[in-house]
């Protein structure tokens, strides 16, 4: 399975608990409000109004706390930042749903009623609000660490030194140093200036343990380090790479495309 395949499902999976957490919480406080109102309040009233509750804090909610999330709580501006955005959420939310109210009773718009309204629920809401708006922020600050987190674990770690061994003489060749690597019956050659070194493994297996962003397959018999390409030939009809050392490789007409594109890119071309 592709790594941000993996990272995209391990960080779905925790914000999924997080907001399962939020919405339990939500409804235990519906119960207790259930709890409290008078018997002859119908049933449906109270939950289509919890929904269009919900609905409208998480509507005005959301993009503030997503963007706040990427704020550290690293200093006091940061902090004060925080608490002014978080004051804004909650008026915001306050004032919306108190016109949603207006709309939904059909009671005409008077300034007074509507303060009295408002001063309601504000002394309602004056501890759950900040309550969730503190944790969904929390949570969706943890859930931006965590998703880095599984992001650098699962990043593919390319080596910077490939071992070889050379006339019974173990040595350790840099990464960026290679020119390129060339087929070699049942091993590779690999070429580092005017020195070669054969190790005993595949193609396939050499290109997928290299970093792409710096090695290029252009034939099935060829790698080269895209920082020593020097030119791209046309040599009677067959297309060429020329390096910096000087050597002429083959490039195959089904990785031609991949290859203009790629060096097009790296300003080779």
């Amino acid at each position: 399975m592709p790594i941000d395949t993996r990272v995209k499902r391990k960080h779905f999976a925790l914000i999924f608990s997080t907001w399962i957490a939020v919405v339990m919480l939500s409804v235990i406080q519906f119960l207790a409000e259930l709890s409290l109102v008078k018997r002859e309040v119908p049933i449906e009233i109270l939950v289509v109004g919890q929904a269009i509750r919900w609905l409208t804090w998480m509507l005005v909610s959301l993009p503030a706390i997503l963007f706040a999330s990427r704020i550290k709580f690293n200093s006091v501006l940061a902090i004060s930042y925080h608490i002014l955005l978080g004051i804004s959420v909650i008026i915001s939310y306050l004032v919306i749903f108190n016109a949603v109210l207006f709309m939904m009773e059909g009671v005409a718009f008077e300034a007074s009623l509507f303060l009295r309204n408002l001063k309601v629920l504000l002394a309602d809401e004056a501890i759950t609000l900040p309550l969730f708006y503190v944790g969904m922020l929390l949570g969706s600050n943890y859930l931006s660490k965590k998703h880095k987190e599984i992001v650098l674990t699962q990043t593919p770690q390319y080596p910077n030194k490939i071992k070889v061994k050379t006339g019974g003489i173990t040595e350790f060749v840099n990464v960026e140093d290679i020119d390129c690597i060339e087929a070699y019956d049942y091993c590779v050659k690999i070429r580092v200036g005017d020195k070669e070194h054969i190790l005993r493994d595949s193609m396939t297996g050499l290109e997928q343990a290299l970093n792409p962003n710096q090695f290029m397959r252009i034939h099935r018999s060829s790698i080269v380090n895209k920082s020593q390409v020097k030119q791209l030939v046309n040599q009677d009809g067959q297309m060429k790479i020329i390096l910096s050392s000087g050597q002429i490789l083959d490039v195959s007409k089904r990785k031609l495309s991949q290859v203009k594109s790629t060096l097009q890119m790296t300003g080779n071309l």
